[in-house]
């Protein structure tokens, strides 16, 4: 019986410590819009400094894949932060509709939003984000997400419900920022 204890003892310590290494280089814009020009995305948010970073990992709010959503009045939707699944983004747009119950956090999309700047934008500017009464949903990704398999959850989401709802693309890969914090 001890011999049988130790060994599930031995199991769930290597099962606890076996992990991935992925290499995570830094990723210049030209990179990053080659990258997602390949997924046939045009435009997307990237993080503007290694402030912002901060921040967003400070708030947990830089998992891939994750999808954060914003109510009609800029409002985080809490579910979405509390469970990172891409199923429950999935049902949530299938299902969505004007009567839908909302549970909502104080975190508001102008606070969120302050830490990146758009990439190919087409005349698309931050505040045009804020302003829109429409449901926002940003879904997480990064070129090394690739190598991860996670990013797939993004792009079906944005390829599946981009004429539906308003999807954006965010990437967090790290970027070339100096020293003084700006890209």
């Amino acid at each position: 019986m001890k011999k049988l204890y130790g060994c599930m003892i031995c199991l769930v310590i290597l099962s606890c410590t076996v992990h991935r290494n992925i290499q995570i280089e830094n990723k210049t814009e030209m990179q990053l819009k080659e990258f997602y020009s390949g997924k046939s995305i045009e435009s997307f948010l990237k993080v503007k400094d290694f402030n912002a970073f901060k921040t967003l990992n400070d708030s947990n709010r830089i998992t891939i894949p994750q999808n954060i959503v914003f109510d009609e009045n800029g409002f985080e939707i809490e579910h979405f932060n509390e469970k990172l699944c891409a199923n429950l983004t999935l049902d949530f747009l299938k299902n969505y509709n004007s009567k839908t119950e909302l549970k909502l956090t104080k975190y508001n999309i102008r606070d969120y939003l302050k830490n990146f700047v758009l990439v190919d934008s087409k005349n698309l500017k931050i505040e045009d984000i804020i302003e829109d009464k429409r449901i926002r949903i940003f879904v997480n990704s990064a070129t090394y997400g690739e190598k991860l398999n996670v990013n797939h959850e993004a792009f079906e989401i944005y390829n599946n419900y981009k004429d539906k709802f308003k999807i954006y693309v965010v990437n967090l890969d790290v970027g070339t920022w100096n020293s003084s914090g700006n890209n």
